[in-house]
């Protein structure tokens, strides 16, 4: 069969690389498709969340709340 292994068995070899993703043969840019869009939609949600904490402790501390709270519900008949 092979002139180089005449015993018979199977050749010892090493793994050179292992690529990880939906097709692991194909390339390694499977895992991308899933990551990238992932990581976009946890920034845009962290950074909404972030956002909103950071404005209601400002509204708060300039005593900004009640009045946008004023100006939600329509004018106001109190003459």
């Amino acid at each position: 069969m092979n002139s180089e292994n005449p015993s018979g068995e199977m050749p010892k070899g090493k793994i050179l690389r292992l690529k990880t993703g939906y097709n692991p043969n194909s390339s390694s840019i499977g895992t991308m498709v899933f990551a990238i869009p992932v990581a976009m939609l946890s920034a845009a949600v962290a950074f909404g969340a972030a956002s909103g904490v950071i404005f209601s402790a400002f509204a708060k501390k300039n005593g900004e709340a009640e009045s946008t709270e004023n100006n939600l519900n329509g004018p106001s008949d109190k003459g």
